[in-house]
């Protein structure tokens, strides 16, 4: 008695799981250019979930990052950098 080993062949790559530049994740919502990720206190919405956690800091009332140029306070460090580099 003989059996038959089958053949192993490449699952079919769907098109819309293609890489986006500047995202680590595939996903569909991505690539065809959706905003699922709404902002709960503002309009602004975003391709991803990380982009949206970034986004909120926006919204938090410490800015514990002043500017030694303009005086004004950031909530993120990396547009403290951009605002000190400008000046």
């Amino acid at each position: 008695m003989r059996f038959s080993i089958p053949t192993l062949r490449p699952a079919p790559i769907d098109p819309s799981l293609e890489k986006n530049s500047g995202h680590t994740s595939w996903q569909p919502s991505i690539s065809s250019g959706s905003r699922p990720f709404p902002c709960g206190q503002c309009s602004r919405a975003f391709k991803c979930d990380r982009d949206l956690q970034r986004h909120k800091c926006i919204h938090v009332a410490p800015k514990p990052f002043p500017c030694g140029h303009c005086h004004r306070s950031f909530s993120r460090k990396d547009t403290l950098k951009v605002c000190s580099t400008v000046q």
